[in-house]
């Protein structure tokens, strides 16, 4: 049994992880083995996030110190809390990746993004999304598309010159 000073302490620093945290995942880890439990703590260390089981309560405390007001004793199941992340989608990414061929993805409850309660769907949809990486790559591809058609036409243009006076020469020789 924990001291009223350790559940505070736990509280608080769950607390500050979920305010630092821009996206957050609750899900139901009832079903799951240790041995399942531990790939999915890898699998979110590998996208810099951590996983915090917490009895209802304390989560309910913890998510009202970090200033969102939610009731998680509302969910059914076990409650654990996804935190932290390199970005806004590598914790609803990390679940939907190690939930894959399971029904755990069945088991996400909801979440948070930048402060604000988001529904399950919405932390699917979260998962969906291409990361940042990919998105940089995209615009860099969509700024050089242009300047590198520029290039192609003006290579043309040079290759039409070289091909005229080609001929110019050929014509000449006769």
């Amino acid at each position: 049994m924990l001291s009223k000073e350790q559940k505070k302490k736990i509280v608080s620093e769950t607390a500050a992880l979920i305010k630092e945290s821009q996206t957050t995942a609750l899900f139901d880890y009832k079903s799951l083995s240790v041995a399942e439990m531990s790939e999915l703590r890898d699998k979110l260390r590998e996208n810099e996030a951590e996983l915090k089981i917490l009895k209802k309560s304390l989560a309910t405390l913890a998510f009202a110190e970090a200033g969102i007001e939610v009731n998680i004793r509302e969910f059914e199941g076990q409650v654990a809390v996804a935190v932290r992340g390199k970005d806004e989608i590598s914790v609803p990414k990390a679940l939907v990746q190690f939930a894959q061929g399971r029904k755990e993805v069945e088991r996400v409850l909801g979440g948070t993004l930048e402060g604000v309660i988001i529904a399950k769907d919405k932390v699917l949809d979260l998962a969906k999304l291409p990361s940042k990486e990919e998105l940089l790559g995209k615009v860099v591809g969509s700024i050089k598309s242009p300047i590198s058609g520029f290039v192609n036409v003006l290579g043309g243009n040079l290759r039409n010159l070289v091909g005229v006076l080609e001929s110019i020469k050929n014509v000449k020789e006769i």
